[in-house]
C-alpha cells in the first residue's frame, strides 16, 4: 500500500484532506475511488488509517480510521551532520538514505575540504519528503540551511552523544553506542577528503567523540549510511 503526506493543517477531528502532487497521484495516476484505503502521513509524527469518502478535481477527501503516533520512529532523536559534497547527486543519496534510516534532522555542513557547491534546501526536503513515505516513517526530518563546522559544533544539546568519524581514531562506533540509552545523538560526517587534524581537535575540545567506522576507508555517503545504520540497531 503507498503512503501519502498530508499538511498537519489538513487534518480534522476525523477527517483529512489530500491535495497537490499527493491528490494527482491518487486521480490521475491509481485511480482512486471513494471505498479505497490508503495510508498517510503528516511529517509531524503521526500516521493514519485512511478511508477515501471523496474525489473532486482539487482534492481527495478522506475518514480517518485509525491514528498511528511516531510509527516506525527511533527512540531518540538522531541528528546527522553531513559536509556538502563535490557531488549534489551523492548528497542527495545521504538525504534519502539519512531519512530511511531515522534521522530527525540533517544539518549540512561547510568543512575546510569540502566544496563550496550551492545549496538547494528545497529539493532536499522533496527528496526528504519521497522518503518518508517510501520507508513508512511519519517524521519528516528537518533541514537546514548549511552552517559553518565550527559554529555547528557548539549547537548540538549539551547532554547529546556527539560522535565524529575519523580514520584515525580509536574507538570504535558500535563502543561508542554502548551507553547511549536514552541519550539524543548528534554525527557529523565529513567530505570526500575527510575532517582536517584541526577540525578534530576542535570538535574534541567542543566535546565530540571521535570514532572508527572500520578499516576500509569509505565514502562520505557510505559513512553516513553506515553510522547511522549502527545508531539505528543501538537504539531499536
Amino acid at each position: 500500500m503507498e503512503t501519502f503526506y498530508v499538511d498537519p493543517v489538513r487534518v480534522e477531528a476525523g477527517t483529512l484532506t489530500l491535495v497537490g502532487d499527493e491528490h494527482r497521484h491518487l486521480v490521475r495516476v491509481l485511480r482512486a475511488a471513494p471505498g479505497d484505503r490508503i495510508a498517510v502521513v503528516d511529517g509531524a509524527g503521526m500516521a493514519y488509517d485512511a478511508v477515501i469518502s471523496s474525489v473532486s478535481r482539487h482534492d481527495v477527501r478522506c475518514a480517518i480510521e485509525g491514528r498511528h503516533p511516531r510509527r516506525n520512529e527511533l527512540a531518540v532523536s538522531v541528528t546527522l551532520a553531513p559536509a556538502l559534497l563535490k557531488n549534489p547527486g551523492r548528497f542527495d543519496v545521504v538525504v534519502e538514505k539519512a531519512t530511511e534510516l531515522g534521522a530527525a534532522k540533517i544539518a549540512p555542513l561547510r568543512t575546510a575540504r569540502a566544496i563550496r557547491s550551492a545549496a538547494n534546501v528545497d529539493r532536499w526536503s522533496g527528496i526528504a519528503l519521497a522518503a518518508m513515505k517510501q520507508c513508512g516513517r511519519c517524521v519528516l526530518p528537518a533541514i537546514e540551511a548549511p552552517a559553518a563546522f565550527a559554529d555547528f559544533l557548539g549547537t548540538a544539546p549539551p547532554d547529546a552523544l556527539k560522535l565524529i568519524p575519523h580514520e584515525r581514531a580509536s574507538l570504535p562506533l558500535n563502543a561508542a553506542l554502548s551507553g547511549c540509552a536514552g541519550r539524543d545523538i548528534v554525527i557529523c560526517i565529513g567530505p570526500e577528503g575527510g575532517f582536517t587534524e584541526e577540525e578534530i581537535a576542535l570538535a574534541s575540545a567542543a566535546g565530540w567523540t571521535p570514532v572508527r567506522l572500520g578499516d576500509r576507508r569509505l565514502r562520505a555517503e557510505t559513512a553516513a549510511v553506515t553510522a547511522l545504520s549502527a545508531v539505528m540497531l543501538a537504539v531499536s
